[in-house]
């Protein structure tokens, strides 16, 4: 349901500030291997894999519609510049107001969960095709987190951070990416599952001041240890 609603909502918990708060979580399902973790995650998100699923329908019967219109976008674009090169063949200074350029975007596909993806092709599909914000599955969580403690991975760390405020906005500047690559808010929620001796061993760290103490693990709001 935070995935669905992602920035669309917020909460103002103070009257006189503009703190705002959206419902995207974190969460996380601890158990030993063979307690069920990956079924009950899969039972979980079930509703919003259908939810994406038939987005993509839509969105495939509207990219095959698109592209039937082709040959028809070509002829306008080649009448429009006609039309153009006529009126300042016979004066330079012509005014073009009243000339439009036909109008037919490419159709882009709503996302609303992404598996197996760098946190620059995340920040794309939440530029072109998750406006509202996306979430983010992990089978085993822990890799993720451990790799973003990497010091070559900062900036991926410092974006996952960002997502999970849920209202800061990230420009990319990057050659060979281009720049002025706006998201007006970078919106992510994160799930996943791992194994207690991991988790355990990572917090230890943690909570010793090692190099995952800045807030990281402490963003995950949802965590499941069941009771076997």
């Amino acid at each position: 349901a935070g995935t669905l609603i992602g920035r669309k909502v917020g909460i103002r918990p103070q009257e006189n500030t503009d703190w705002v708060e959206v419902p995207n979580f974190w969460g996380c399902i601890i158990g030993r291997p063979g307690v069920l973790k990956s079924p009950s995650m899969k039972a979980a998100l079930a509703p919003l894999y259908r939810i994406a699923e038939r987005e993509r329908e839509l969105f495939q019967a509207k990219h095959d519609e698109w592209a039937d219109r082709e040959i028809e976008r070509e002829m306008r674009a080649d009448a429009f510049k006609k039309a153009v090169k006529g009126r300042l063949r016979d004066n330079p200074g012509a005014s073009l107001a009243d000339l439009t350029a036909a109008d037919d975007p490419e159709p882009q596909l709503t996302r609303y969960v992404a598996n197996d993806t760098s946190y620059q092709s995340l920040a794309e599909l939440l530029r072109t095709g998750a406006p509202n914000g996306i979430l983010a599955i992990r089978d085993e969580l822990m890799s993720l987190i451990k790799g973003l403690d990497n010091e070559a991975n900062v900036e991926a760390r410092g974006f996952y951070l960002s997502g999970w405020n849920g209202t800061e906005a990230y420009t990319f500047d990057r050659i060979g990416r281009g720049f002025n690559l706006h998201i007006p808010a970078v919106t992510i929620s994160l799930f996943g599952s791992t194994q207690p001796g991991r988790i355990c061993e990572y917090v230890s760290n943690v909570l010793a001041g090692g190099a995952g103490d800045d807030g990281l693990i402490q963003r995950f709001g949802f965590m499941v240890w069941p009771d076997m």
